[in-house]
């Protein structure tokens, strides 16, 4: 499925506002998996404040339990949380919110804040930085990374391969 076209009335927002980066042309099959969409997600919110980093790292962490791919889970949420708090309106009094969903190979999860009208968009990778490496590991880690909504609210969202 091609960002644009239809996928019936409930992931019709999903599939307009998404943005998928991979190699080929962009599609939504990460978000629209028939396997990933049947399994029950695991979410959790939290409070839109720093200290809560390391909880969504820890909440993560249990889901996936031992799994080849839960260290790259935790730093990636650990990204997008931290993104979540540092770009959009989400440290305000806010909230953000985990979601991992998984089948027996692949996994999907989705950080979701409280939005911004600045799009998502990896920075240059400078060495010299200490900040401004979220999207960028997230786009070197990820088999697949997107994100879906604007300033009102948005999850950006991500898949790796679990080797099962």
């Amino acid at each position: 499925m091609r960002v644009g076209e239809r996928a019936g009335p409930h992931l019709d927002n999903a599939v307009r506002l998404a943005r998928v980066t991979t190699a080929a042309a962009p599609t939504l099959r990460a978000m629209t998996e028939q396997l990933l969409l049947t399994t029950r997600p695991m979410q959790r919110a939290f409070p839109g404040r720093a200290d809560q980093i390391a909880p969504a790292r820890d909440f993560t962490k249990r889901v996936l339990g031992p799994c080849r791919v839960t260290d790259e889970a935790v730093l990636l949420v650990s990204e997008l949380a931290t993104n979540a708090l540092e770009h959009t309106s989400t440290a305000d009094g806010g909230q953000f919110r985990v979601m991992i969903c998984r089948n027996a190979t692949w996994l999907l999860i989705g950080v979701s804040d409280n939005g911004s009208a600045k799009t998502p968009e990896p920075g240059p990778l400078d060495p010299e930085s200490e900040t401004g490496r979220g999207l960028g590991l997230v786009e070197l880690i990820a088999d697949r990374w997107g994100y879906c909504g604007g300033e009102h609210g948005r999850t950006v969202w991500f898949t790796l391969g679990t080797g099962r």
